[in-house]
């Protein structure tokens, strides 16, 4: 094991407590740790591939809705060139706002 920081340092007590258990009751507290490490890492899978699951659904559905809308805007690209020898209108301006007076006064 690399030692990156100081938490990565065995202790004695922790290098001692590593080793085999002396009695039945240490026995029984280490596996009872590592039944309870072992429903927790599976409950995490889980919630894990719930999400995947969550994620390859919405992936498909911004997939589909991404091709139907590329294909929406090429039969309307399509649509504009095919009818585009005529020219499109002009737009009709607004006449400029006639300005009027205002007084000023000092």
């Amino acid at each position: 094991m690399e030692v990156k920081s100081l938490k990565d340092i065995a202790k004695h007590g922790t290098a001692t407590n590593r080793g085999v258990p002396r009695t039945g009751a240490q026995a029984a507290f280490e596996l009872a740790l590592l039944e309870h490490e072992k429903a927790k890492l599976q409950r995490e899978l889980a919630v894990w591939d719930a999400n995947g699951r969550q994620a390859q659904e919405r992936l498909k559905v911004a997939k589909e809705r991404s091709a139907a809308l590329r294909s929406y805007l090429e039969s309307a690209e399509a649509a504009r060139t095919g009818s585009g020898k005529r020219k499109p209108k002009a737009r009709a301006r607004r006449p400029a706002p006639a300005w009027q007076s205002v007084p000023l006064e000092y």
